[in-house]
């Protein structure tokens, strides 16, 4: 009985390591995941925001606060153009400034920090109960939390007819 055990024992060795390298276990590799780009190559975004203007003292235009709106779309990753207009409650007669302005905007996303510095500039309009056109340059930072929503402040110094302003704006940024 002895001799049977023992045989059948080295005959499974044997057969066993016949099969030896053929087993291979097989690990999952890990998942890298890509980073999210905050900013499109081509979007469309809608802003709405808050303002405040710093008025030189020497013409119609006084300091106020105000709000606004605008459209912005970006045909490649650095360069879009936008359309806002913005109301103020101020001005020398107390009357609401109306203003409508066009720009071209150049950013610089950095997807890593889904932060984007810009500058724009352009030009437009004021109407209320003098009507003058509007002349601007300016410069901003926008962070974005996700690829569709964020936050942006910039400024501006605008000049017009009768007496230069300079702008501030922080808002809210939707992107399409």
């Amino acid at each position: 009985m002895k001799k049977t055990i023992l045989s059948v024992m080295a005959v499974a060795a044997m057969i066993g390591t016949g099969f030896a390298g053929t087993y291979s276990k097989s690990f999952k590799q890990p998942v890298i995941e890509e980073a999210v780009a905050c900013f499109a190559d081509n979007e469309f975004t809608f802003d709405v925001f808050a303002t405040y203007q710093h008025a030189d003292s020497s013409g119609y235009y006084t300091d106020g606060f105000g709000g606004g709106v605008g459209v912005n779309a970006f045909f490649a990753r650095y360069f879009g153009i936008g359309v806002e207009g913005f109301w103020s409650e101020e001005s020398a007669e107390d009357k609401v400034i109306h203003s409508v302005n066009g720009m071209a905007i150049l950013r610089y996303p950095i997807d890593s920090i889904c932060l984007a510095p810009y500058v724009f500039g352009g030009g437009g309009g004021i109407f209320n109960s003098i009507n003058s056109e509007a002349y601007f340059a300016g410069a901003g930072l926008e962070y974005r939390w996700s690829p569709t929503m964020g936050v942006f402040g910039d400024g501006r110094y605008t000049w017009t007819e009768e007496n230069d302003v300079a702008i501030y704006r922080l808002g809210l940024r939707f992107a399409f």
